[in-house]
């Protein structure tokens, strides 16, 4: 069974993400994963559940895409869950992947919007120092900070996550406690009136 999510609208995808918590996901895959793809349409849980899968920009990198490509007709089959994150999905991908879809969450952001928060935290999840700073100079200039900072806080939550349950990351456990550390205090440093946000954010992001 597949669901699928397209699009980078924050709050759009807080909502469908919200929707599919009660599926208790187990795994996370991305690109550099996808070879763990096949194994996992016929994996049998110990406790004879469903295995639930988030497959996460997996048509970003050719061979990542083929790979998905070829299984999608036995994942819809699959007696286990694979949700496919398409975050920077084009409409070509959202008809491939959509007709096999058992639901389809629109997260795509109203046109006219091109940069947006998830696009930064995406660099920040890579590493991306150059394409992280980008992003944000870009979303500062119609985005509130708080949003931002909302985002970004989001997306460490994620990492976090994926370090403690050792699903591979480009983080260590010291780097999660440094970098969550430093987004909690921006903004209630910010509140106290002692820094600027903007500021904050933008040192932290420069510091990956």
């Amino acid at each position: 069974m597949i669901y699928s999510i397209f699009g980078t609208d924050v709050n759009k995808r807080k909502q469908a993400i919200s929707k599919l918590s009660g599926l208790n996901i187990s795994t996370h895959l991305y690109s550099e994963n996808y070879l763990s793809l096949r194994p996992l349409i016929e994996a049998n849980s110990l406790f004879g559940d469903k295995i639930s899968t988030f497959v996460i920009q997996m048509m970003d990198e050719a061979s990542s895409k083929n790979e998905l490509l070829s299984l999608i007709s036995d994942m819809k089959d699959s007696q286990n869950v694979f949700i496919i994150d398409e975050p920077n999905a084009n409409q070509n991908v959202v008809k491939q992947i959509g007709k096999y879809a058992e639901e389809i969450f629109d997260c795509r952001e109203e046109k006219g919007k091109e940069a947006n928060p998830f696009s930064m935290t995406n660099a920040f999840l890579k590493r991306d120092k150059k394409n992280a700073w980008l992003e944000f100079m870009k979303i500062k200039e119609n985005e509130s900070m708080e949003a931002i900072h909302g985002a970004l806080w989001w997306r460490m939550k994620t990492i976090w996550e994926d370090v403690l349950n050792k699903r591979g990351s480009k983080y260590t456990k010291n780097d999660c406690e440094n970098f969550g550390g430093k987004i909690v205090r921006s903004v209630l440093d910010a509140h106290n009136g002692e820094k600027e946000l903007d500021k904050e954010l933008e040192k932290i992001i420069l510091s990956i």
